[in-house]
C-alpha cells in the first residue's frame, strides 16, 4: 500500500496492491521440473475525485532442466497467458489477453556462485515488451548472500537467526499494463522500489514486512486516441517519490 501526492501538491492518490501467487513444481525422476504457476494481482486506485479497480490473472507454465552434456548449466523456459484489465461486463476480452514468456540460463561457476542470463517477452497493452535479463546467486558466507536478476530485482540479505530471521535491503522493478475497457485506453504501471525488509520463517510459511521509497512511476493512463502521451486526470497523475509499506504471508504448499 502507498499514498502519493501530485507534484503540484493539489491532489493525493492512494493505491492498494494485492498479490496471490501459487506455484506447483512437479519433480521428475531425472530431477527436471515441470512448473505450474498462478498469479493474481488486484490494483485499487483512489484519489480525491474518483476510484478504479483493475486486475490481472496470469497462468505461467514451463520446464526447468539440467544440461545432460554440461551439468553445470540449467535452463528454464516458461510460457504465460495473462488476462489484465478492468474485467467489466461487456469487456472486449480479446484486448485484455497478454501472451509472453521467459527463457533463463543458469551456470554454476562454483557451489556458492551462479550466473544467470535470459530474456523476458510479453505482449503488453502498449505493444511488444522485451527485456534482456542478467543476474547471479551469490552465497558470500554463512550469513550473507546476494541475489539479482537485473533489471527486475536485486537484494543483499543477512541471516540474523539461521532458518528463522532474515533482514536485508532490496531493489525491485516491474513494468505491467492493464486494458481500460470504458474507452479502450490502458493503464501502465512502472513500479520501482528501494526498500529494506524483514522476514521471519516458520515451518511451512513466512511473514514479511518491507519499508522504503517508491521511485518509479505510479499508475499512468493512456487514452485510445493518443497511446504514447500520458493523459493526466483526477485519478492518474504525475507524482513525486513517496514512502511505501508492504507486508504479507507466504505459504509453502509443496516441496
Amino acid at each position: 500500500m502507498y499514498q502519493a501526492q501530485s507534484k503540484s501538491g493539489t491532489d493525493t492518490m492512494t493505491t492498494y496492491n494485492q498479490f496471490v501467487n501459487v506455484m506447483l513444481p512437479i519433480v521428475r525422476k531425472n530431477q527436471d521440473v515441470i512448473v505450474f504457476r498462478g498469479a493474481y494481482e488486484r490494483l485499487q486506485v483512489y484519489s480525491n475525485h474518483d476510484c478504479q479497480y483493475v486486475s490481472s490473472l496470469a497462468l505461467p507454465m514451463g520446464y526447468n532442466w539440467t544440461s545432460r552434456k554440461m551439468p553445470n548449466w540449467k535452463y528454464l523456459i516458461l510460457g504465460q497467458a495473462k488476462l489484465a484489465g478492468t474485467w467489466e461486463q461487456g469487456s472486449d476480452w480479446k484486448n485484455q489477453v497478454q501472451l509472453g514468456g521467459v527463457f533463463l540460463a543458469t551456470k554454476m561457476v562454483r557451489p556458492e556462485l551462479r550466473w544467470k542470463m535470459g530474456v523476458f517477452v510479453n505482449r503488453e497493452a502498449f505493444g511488444p515488451f522485451v527485456i534482456p535479463l542478467f543476474g547471479w546467486d551469490w552465497k558470500i558466507n554463512d550469513r550473507w548472500k546476494m541475489i539479482a536478476l537485473l533489471p527486475n530485482m536485486m537484494k543483499l540479505e543477512f541471516t540474523a537467526i539461521p532458518n528463522a530471521l532474515n533482514v536485508g535491503v532490496a531493489y525491485r522493478s516491474s513494468t505491467r499494463s492493464f486494458y481500460n475497457t470504458p474507452d479502450k485506453g490502458y493503464i501502465r504501471y512502472n513500479e520501482m522500489q528501494l526498500k529494506t525488509y524483514l522476514e521471519y520463517h516458520f515451518k511451512s510459511y513466512y511473514t514479511f514486512v518491507e519499508g522504503g521509497y517508491f521511485v518509479g512511476k505510479a499508475p499512468r493512463y493512456f487514452s485510445s486516441t493518443d497511446s504514447k502521451t500520458v493523459t493526466e486526470n483526477g485519478l492518474y497523475f504525475n507524482t513525486k517519490p513517496f514512502f511505501l509499506l508492504n507486508f504479507g504471508v507466504a505459504l509453502r504448499l509443496a516441496n
